[in-house]
């Protein structure tokens, strides 16, 4: 099996790389807060920040250290996270689990028999985390 060649120009291609991810996540924000106006910036942001780690994952030649590959796959979910914040105005999965536990407690009586009434008021994604 073929080990991955470190291409000799991978610092100058991750900087550049880290460069389009940064540019794609601000624009992202920008968007997100309603900054601008711009039709298909949503788009065109979402492009610009995952198109440099797509592009390690399925170009061969070139291979990104795992610090690297990491920066590029976090940058744009710590601004997901951001975005969820501003929407929930709590930080991202500190009201889910208190949420759920009291969907739990109302599907379920003390003998651990299912409340069926209570059943069709709840999604299906909730049952798998109960």
């Amino acid at each position: 099996m073929q080990e991955k060649q470190q291409s000799r120009f991978s610092p100058n291609f991750y900087l550049g790389s880290l460069f389009i991810t940064l540019i794609g996540t601000l624009l992202f924000l920008v968007n997100a807060r309603g900054l601008s106006e711009i039709q298909g910036l949503l788009v065109i942001s979402m492009l610009l920040m995952t198109a440099p780690l797509l592009f390690y994952i399925f170009y061969e030649k070139c291979s990104l250290s795992r610090g690297q590959s990491l920066s590029l796959l976090l940058i744009p979910l710590f601004a997901l996270q951001y975005i969820f914040y501003l929407q929930a105005g709590a930080p991202v999965g500190f009201t889910d689990p208190h949420h759920h536990i009291f969907i739990c407690w109302n599907l379920f009586t003390d003998g651990g028999k299912i409340l069926f009434e209570n059943v069709q008021q709840i999604s299906s994604g909730i049952l798998w985390v109960c």
